[in-house]
Formats: C-alpha cells, structure tokens, sequence
C-alpha cells in the first residue's frame, strides 16, 4: 500500500507566498536573475547622494560635518543607503540645503569657523 503525500490547506506554497507579496507591492517592481535572485525595486524617492569619504563613523552611527549659517561647522547624524554612482545616499539627517564638507576634511573641527569654497560632486554611472 502507497501512502500518499497530502498537504495542510492552512500552509501556502513559496509560491502563494511570492504571489501574495506580489499583491502587496503591487507599486514596485521584481527582478529576477539567472541564479534566482529577487531584486525588489521600490518606487524612486528623491535622496541625498555626497561622496563616501565625507561619512565619517561615530560609534555605532555616521556624521556628516556641514557649515551653518555663520560658517561654523556643524556634525549631523544621518542614516546611511547604499553606494549609487560612487556616491553615498543618505536616507535621513540631510536637507537639500545643508553645505556638507567635502573636502579638507582631518583639518576642521565641529565648532570651528571655516571659510567654505563651492565644491563639486558628480555621479558616476558607470560605477553602480
């Protein structure tokens, strides 16, 4: 006599599951790669991007050094994304008008006046 293998309806398959989640995130999008691995993209959303080397470790969290208003440094806490275009994105603690130090970097300290030059920064494509 031949058992037969049956399966508990309360249990989905990987598959329901992946349709579900499919259903759920109807507004991204899903990749799938010759070795079948899922990318998930999600929506785009604007973000900060600055050069790496301007993210400097505290601890356990990440400081960018800027320049307020009256030229004195400032440290701001960020959350770090990932590397897009040799550029880091900074999910959290940046605005758009913040003047982030980019360079000269070993000679300021927070609290000190600077005398900050425009600068540059420019995505690379190429390194994604």
């Amino acid at each position: 006599m031949t058992k037969r293998k049956t399966k508990s309806p309360s249990i989905p398959t990987p598959a329901e599951l992946f349709k579900r989640s499919i259903d759920l995130i109807s507004d991204a999008i899903l990749l799938l790669d010759a070795q079948n691995k899922i990318t998930f993209i999600n929506s785009p959303t604007p973000a900060l991007l600055i050069p790496d080397a301007a993210v400097l470790a505290d601890q356990s969290e990440h400081i960018v050094l800027t320049v307020g208003p009256d030229d004195t440094v400032t440290p701001k806490r960020v959350k770090l994304g990932d590397v897009r275009g040799g550029l880091r994105v900074i999910r959290s603690g940046l605005e758009p008008t913040d003047r982030v130090i980019i360079d000269g970097i070993p000679t300021v300290r927070p609290g000190s006046k600077v005398s900050p030059t425009a600068g540059s920064i420019r995505f690379n494509s190429d390194r994604d």
